[in-house]
């Protein structure tokens, strides 16, 4: 396999591959990004040193203390710092580098064209009451098909005392307090026994 067909993104002078440990209950994670000859030939030459960007890891771990990070570092343990070194290796040998670096940046683009995060899907009513899909396809563009009918099978806002959104589109249910909800819950139980 070439290099070019692995990292689509090979020519650029800083190569996407990067290593990244988060630490279980910890308010932060480590990155570090490794910089590549933008003329290496084949995959053993980019990840040939791989033991030593593991081991950067696990030091910039290391060097975490409670003053790092904007005050939000602290102190890691020693096994912490083994298994920085740990996953760097594993992310170097088995991470495809290239998919993850295309997704990310198809991401960004998606979120740049939605103007924030492409929705996987929405349910919505049409100007008839009736309800419609929208799923984006690959590309970001929306299609949308009409529902079934019985497909959904949701209460009218009207018939949950729900009013008008006056700041944009959508209904404002309010919400019950727990002492209603505990009352309503007893009810429906007593009504059913």
């Amino acid at each position: 396999m070439t290099i070019q067909k692995r990292f689509p993104y090979a020519g650029e002078k800083r190569f996407p591959i990067w290593l990244e440990y988060n630490p279980t209950d910890s308010s932060h994670s480590h990155l570090l990004t490794v910089e590549v000859d933008a003329n290496a030939a084949t995959l053993a030459e980019i990840v040939g040193d791989s033991e030593s960007y593991a081991e950067e890891l696990a030091e910039s771990v290391a060097r975490c203390n409670a003053d790092r990070h904007d005050g939000h570092g602290q102190k890691h343990e020693e096994a912490e710092i083994q298994e920085a070194f740990r996953i760097g290796m594993h992310q170097l040998l088995t991470k495809d580098f290239a998919e993850e670096w295309t997704e990310t940046k198809h991401r960004e683009e998606m979120y740049k064209k939605w103007g924030g995060h492409m929705p996987a899907g929405v349910i919505y009513p049409d100007q008839n009451n009736d309800w419609q899909v929208m799923v984006p396809d690959k590309e970001g563009n929306p299609w949308i098909t009409p529902m079934r009918k019985g497909a959904l099978d949701l209460p009218e806002p009207q018939d949950m005392e729900a009013t008008k959104d006056r700041h944009g589109i959508g209904w404002k249910v309010r919400e019950e307090s727990r002492g209603q909800r505990r009352y309503r819950l007893r009810e429906e139980r007593k009504k059913n026994a």
